[in-house]
């Protein structure tokens, strides 16, 4: 049967389980690591779990159609980044309800991870994820194990506790190296609220290259006591997306698109088919409802400038803002007002504070200032559409009408220009305004070249002018818990009196 993975972009399964050695190791490497894992890792049944190098596939593929830069493997399905200087990699999966394999009289298992390295840098590699199992019986329960595992070729940190993962949780996993020896790993349940995390230092075994990132689904092998390996069966696992892919890249966050697409072979036939669905998809449904809560203070994880939208109007969601995707209608009761999706949030689905109150009260942030009432906080279930970017227009303040980026930052930009017919790819401006929240730079829109995704500017790429910059729209942030206006980058006014205001899921009450 097939199996198939969907990948979404930064902004993009599974249910996790152990990271999995993937570096293209030699012989003698192999078999250290395998040895060092035998004596530490023998399971009651004799079974040890054990991952591998991504192993590729030189068979004649059957009903393959002509695909570009896809590769094939017997135990890796997924995506990965090849480049230099990834520092961190992150997703988000949801674990999903498994069967049996074809071989459904016997235990079938799978794993998902992220990782840094271990597709062309062979010195060492950190990853971390879940583990999934079938169980064989006639009931075939399925089981999942959380752990991570961080290996620098023959070292590796051992399972998570304190954790549990079951069928249907969200759960992110996250790999940050803060030096070519060291890092961390991350495991979140987005559903419990429980996170466990496992830090390292001066692994002494091999040393990073961050040459790569990576969002892996493996078949991975059992080894018994003897060492003999073979691939466990392959649990049927329908459609796994990981969603809020994203890596860190030289400090700058991107997404998937461009990765190398992989997908597992064996024995003739292709059991995956996976994607990157950032160019053509959403992240999330275009419709249905989430929980929303209010967001005080601007950001943009994409380079928009604050002092060319309206501020008030603008979502901050855990997933990468499509390039086509960005307006969006929201519902509560009767009242509706669009925002403008420009920002990535660290889990919650939040808008600003002052359509947040206008939704759920009736009435601005500043004109009617309220808090929530404290037996009703947590935000309020509101109804999305994706509609078309001409429903937003009107948010954008922009003398060109055009959506502003950071010249010194467009990866935004280029990633849109990456993917050809968008509405960014047609409607951006780069100016030499340095950060989103408009305090140093210049004014000044800049040509942008798209051979080289650099901009260029009048007065020189990422000059400061006359700092403070002082825009004609300064970018103005809600203090809660009464909206008290105040000017990114200065310090707050006081505190003033704020109603307390009870919100029902009926605004005309």
């Amino acid at each position: 049967m097939w199996r198939i993975m969907k990948f979404t972009s930064v902004i993009t399964a599974l249910l996790c389980a152990e990271a999995a050695l993937g570096a293209r190791l030699t012989e003698k490497r192999r078999q250290s690591r395998e040895a060092r894992q035998l004596a530490r890792r023998a399971s009651a049944s004799g079974a040890l779990r054990s991952s591998q190098p991504k192993i590729p596939s030189d068979s004649v593929l059957e009903g393959i159609t002509n695909q570009t830069n896809v590769e094939y493997s017997s135990n890796w399905a997924g995506a990965v980044l090849i480049g230099t200087g990834y520092t961190e990699v992150t997703g988000t999966v949801t674990v999903p309800t498994l069967t049996g394999s074809s071989a459904s009289s016997t235990e079938s298992a799978g794993s998902a991870w992220v990782g840094i390295d271990g597709d062309t840098c062979d010195t060492a590699i950190l990853q971390t994820g879940i583990d999934w199992y079938v169980d064989g019986t006639s009931n075939n329960e399925s089981h999942v194990s959380s752990s991570s595992k961080t290996y620098f070729l023959t070292q590796f940190l051992d399972t998570f506790s304190g954790i549990s993962i079951s069928a249907g949780d969200s759960i992110k996993m996250t790999v940050t190296a803060t030096s070519k020896t060291g890092g961390s790993a991350v495991i979140e349940n987005l559903t419990t609220g429980t996170t466990v995390t496992e830090d390292f230092s001066n692994v002494s075994d091999g040393s990073l290259c961050e040459y790569n990132a990576e969002w892996i689904v493996e078949d991975f092998e059992e080894c018994s006591s003897s060492n003999d390996c073979s691939l466990v069966p392959f649990a049927d696992f329908g459609t796994v997306t990981f969603t809020s892919a994203s890596a860190v890249k030289s400090g700058t966050t991107v997404g998937v698109t461009g990765a190398t697409i992989i997908d597992i072979e064996q024995n003739n036939k292709v059991l995956t088919s996976c994607s990157d669905t950032s160019s053509t998809d959403l992240s999330f449904p275009a419709t249905g409802s989430f929980r929303i809560t209010p967001h005080s203070q601007f950001s943009s994880t994409t380079g928009v400038h604050g002092c060319k939208v309206n501020v008030n109007r603008m979502a901050y969601w855990p997933y990468w803002p499509s390039c086509s995707g960005m307006c969006v209608k929201l519902t509560f009761g009767s009242r509706s007002r669009t925002v403008l999706h420009t920002d990535v949030s660290g889990g919650a689905h939040d808008i600003s504070f002052d359509t947040f109150q206008y939704l759920v009260y009736g009435s601005s942030a500043t004109a009617s200032p309220a808090i929530l009432n404290p037996a009703q906080d947590g935000g309020a279930d509101m109804d999305y559409e994706v509609v078309d970017m001409s429903q937003c227009l009107d948010i954008i303040t922009s003398d060109t009408g055009k959506l502003s980026f950071i010249a010194t930052n467009p990866n935004q930009v280029n990633k849109c220009l990456g993917e050809g017919n968008n509405w960014v790819a047609e409607n951006y401006e780069v100016r030499n305004i340095g950060d989103s929240q408009c305090q140093y730079g210049v004014d000044e829109v800049c040509s942008f070249d798209q051979v080289t995704g650099t901009a260029q500017c009048p007065s020189g790429v990422g000059s400061k002018g006359s700092a403070p910059l002082s825009p004609a729209q300064p970018v103005i942030d809600y203090i809660a818990p009464c909206g008290v206006e105040s000017i990114a980058g200065h310090a707050p006014p006081a505190p003033k009196e704020c109603a307390t205001i009870t919100k029902t899921a009926d605004p005309s009450v």
